[in-house]
């Protein structure tokens, strides 16, 4: 290899891996974003919320891990099946809840309802447990008070 070919290779190359690595960079998730989110709006819509709406971030990264509770099954009560909910896509029955794993349940891939005054309870197909949503009142109080610690 020559010289004047030495020169145009290297700057070719180092070009070359700091687009590669801005790329990479663009597509990844940003390190502090609760998967679930990136699962439910996608990559480029979270990477705009990080820039454009932390606060947003803020906001669903604390509804995932506060907006409900799990609990045993009240024996006798006939609460509504969470099998009976429409995923974002609008299908119901589509989902499979594995007990094991609740702190993984991606709330926000369900039209949950929530009220404003009042809990919303859904059991939790044949588990023996159920899922208990604050009232909207409730959730904006918690959420209000950890905003303010």
């Amino acid at each position: 290899m020559t010289l004047v070919e030495k020169k145009f290779i290297y700057p070719l190359l180092l070009l070359t891996l700091i687009v590669s690595i801005d790329v990479y960079g663009q597509n990844t998730t940003p390190s502090n974003t609760d998967f679930r989110i990136v699962e439910t709006y996608g990559i480029d819509y979270v990477n705009r919320m990080e820039l454009e709406s932390p606060n947003r971030l803020t906001y669903l990264t604390y509804f995932l891990e506060h907006s409900y509770f799990i609990m045993d099954y009240p024996k006798g009560k006939p609460y509504e099946d969470i099998n009976s909910i429409p995923d974002k896509n609008g299908v119901v029955g589509n989902l499979i809840i594995d007990i094991n794993q609740l702190s993984n349940f991606n709330v926000l891939n369900y039209n949950f309802t929530r009220e404003q005054k009042t809990r919303t309870f859904y059991k939790i197909g044949n588990t023996g447990k159920m899922i208990v949503f604050y009232s909207q009142d409730e959730f904006l109080k918690n959420y209000n008070e950890f905003l303010s610690e």
